[in-house]
């Protein structure tokens, strides 16, 4: 069916009075023209025309001139064809053809689609994009967070001191300015915030036997600090906002939106993926100062000795202590190491132990 014409009834949606038109159908145009009396002549594209089916007649609207229709006697024979031809060339109609099983079952599908790429689409775009933020951002967040969460009175000066003559010792490959923090506390942990300001509870710091086991400390959280991995495990929690904000060229608006959320970081816990690229480098740190690498493995289990392994790892936000010994593990039978003895390292774990 190359070409196919009818006189049909037009109806303008103004008045109730209907036109005598030829309409004739040109398939390989996909078009269809209108032959008014008075010589006029409209087109109308089948990708804007929208079907609706009578006992013996078909109506046809144009999309983008919804008021007015055509209403067109036809044979069942006739009918079917020009359904069908107008179907190949209008999704509209195709899914208003599926049924409301099929029509269910697509609006399902699309809103599940919306919810994988939202949880599994946006949040990497929305990590890979902390590359285009300058790190004055991660200054800003970092000053916020450390300013609230960590007061001046507990931090302990001459502890803090010695920690950092300890780091001056050691490369570090550190992309940012460093500042470690003794703070007074029982809690066995330490963290790194994006400004490059490095917290070591005294609860860790005293159970640290070896000045390796503290190097290997430091490597870690300074690899995340590196790799910028709170801001972009904050991305990924803005996700939405992150991505719009990118797409329009607002990077003033992206850093307002992570400074407003910095409060956040504290409740984040680093990716999987984030903890092992930061045992990875800690341990090549390790090995770059010619540092004992089983010192990783045995900070580990100082942590491992905390209770975290009672958690399901399934359930964990990160790899447990067990999970990570036996990566770290792996990669030390696969390096060689040159131990070679600093006194320097020696003399300020010896002050940091006092």
């Amino acid at each position: 069916m190359e070409h196919t014409q009818f006189e049909a009834q037009y109806f303008d949606g103004l008045t109730s009075q209907a036109q005598i038109v030829e309409v004739r159908f040109h398939v390989q145009q996909k078009l269809l023209y209108l032959k008014f009396e008075d010589q006029k002549i409209e087109q109308w594209s089948f990708e804007a025309i929208q079907v609706q089916e009578g006992p013996k007649h078909l109506e046809l609207r144009n999309g983008s001139t919804a008021a007015a229709f055509l209403r067109i006697e036809v044979s069942q024979k006739q009918k079917n064809e020009l359904v069908k031809v107008l179907a190949k060339n209008n999704l509209h109609f195709q899914f208003m053809q599926l049924g409301l099983f099929k029509v269910l079952f697509v609006a399902g599908l699309l809103f599940f689609g919306l919810i994988a790429a939202y949880f599994w689409g946006l949040p990497p775009l929305a990590e890979r994009a902390v590359s285009f933020l300058p790190t004055t951002v991660d200054d800003h967040i970092g000053d916020s967070f450390f300013s609230t969460m960590v007061p001046a009175e507990s931090i302990d000066q001459k502890r803090s001191k010695a920690l950092n003559a300890f780091a001056a010792e050691l490369q570090l490959y550190n992309k940012r300015p460093l500042h470690l923090n003794v703070v007074r506390s029982d809690e066995v942990n330490a963290f790194a915030m994006p400004n490059g300001e490095i917290v070591v509870y005294t609860g860790l710091l005293d159970q640290l036997e070896t000045p390796a086991q503290l190097v290997a400390l430091i490597g870690h959280e300074v690899s995340h600090i590196n790799e910028r991995h709170s801001m972009k495990l904050l991305s990924r929690n803005l996700a939405g906002y992150m991505i719009i904000s990118l797409l329009i060229g607002d990077v003033s608006g992206v850093a307002a939106v992570l400074t407003d959320n910095a409060q956040q970081v504290h409740q984040l816990s680093y990716a999987r993926a984030h903890e092992q690229q930061a045992d990875e480098l800690g341990l090549q740190i390790l090995l770059e100062n010619h540092q004992d690498p089983k010192a990783m493995l045995q900070l580990f289990k100082k942590l491992k000795a905390t209770g975290v392994e009672a958690i399901p790892e399934l359930l964990s936000s990160h790899p447990l202590p067990n999970s990570r010994i036996q990566h770290i593990n792996a990669l030390i039978l696969k390096r060689k190491a040159l131990i070679v003895p600093n006194p320097d390292l020696e003399m300020w774990f010896e002050r940091l132990k006092k």
